[in-house]
């Protein structure tokens, strides 16, 4: 099962997948819940909702980790649009610039552009960015090697200039510009002081990071 969360000015978004994905949506100032929309595959009926953001007009864009997609959906479940990963047998296969892999999360920047982190298995090409058309831009390597692999990143943010990528398996939070340039790492450390998995990220007003940690209770690092 999967959970996820977007705010679009008082519009508080609540992704969820039982089966089908599944997005509520709630004013987050009196608590009251508006429409939801519900959403499947063609075939099987069955998504996902792993992670969301919504644009300044107010499209819904879900990462659809079971269906290897990005979709989009206007605010009252419309399917708009969507950015497909590229036909392959495995999970290697999948291991280039533009194939979506099974995207986890995305963030969206104030120029429209969509940044997805995907993927199960150690990947070059987790984390990417596409335009709202759905043209591949850049892919951003896991520190300052660009043939070093992410391991199943969960979540991602963009804040101005900077993006932020937990990179779940490796235990540690990445930190580069929006242009590729890494800015460096940070371990995400639990209760023990050893490094554990990153699942989500966000930048607090101050400027400080908040991760996520599988298991354990949040840290800002």
């Amino acid at each position: 099962m999967f959970g996820c969360l977007a705010v679009h000015h008082r519009l508080l978004f609540i992704g969820s997948s039982e089966g089908c994905g599944r997005v509520l949506v709630v004013d987050s100032e009196t608590g009251e819940e508006g429409h939801q929309f519900v959403f499947g595959a063609k075939e099987s009926g069955k998504a996902d909702a792993a992670g969301l953001a919504v644009d300044a007009d107010s499209r819904v864009y879900v990462a659809d980790t079971r269906n290897r997609a990005v979709r989009i959906f206007s605010v009252f479940g419309s399917e708009v649009g969507r950015l497909s990963a590229l036909p392959s047998m495995s999970a290697r296969g999948s291991d280039r610039r533009g194939s979506l892999g099974r995207p986890h999360d995305l963030a969206l920047d104030d120029d429209g552009r969509i940044y997805v982190c995907s993927g199960l298995a150690d990947r070059v090409h987790s984390v990417q960015c596409f335009l709202p058309d759905g043209t591949w831009v850049r892919s951003f390597h896991a520190g300052a090697d660009p043939q070093a692999f992410w391991s199943a990143p969960r979540g991602i943010t963009v804040a101005g200039e900077a993006l932020y990528v937990a990179d779940t398996g490796r235990g540690r939070v990445h930190a580069m510009r929006t242009d590729g340039t890494s800015l460096g790492s940070v371990a995400a450390n639990g209760d023990s002081g050893e490094p554990v998995a990153p699942v989500a990220v966000a930048i607090l007003p101050d400027g400080d990071i908040a991760v996520a940690l599988w298991g354990e209770s949040s840290r800002v690092v």
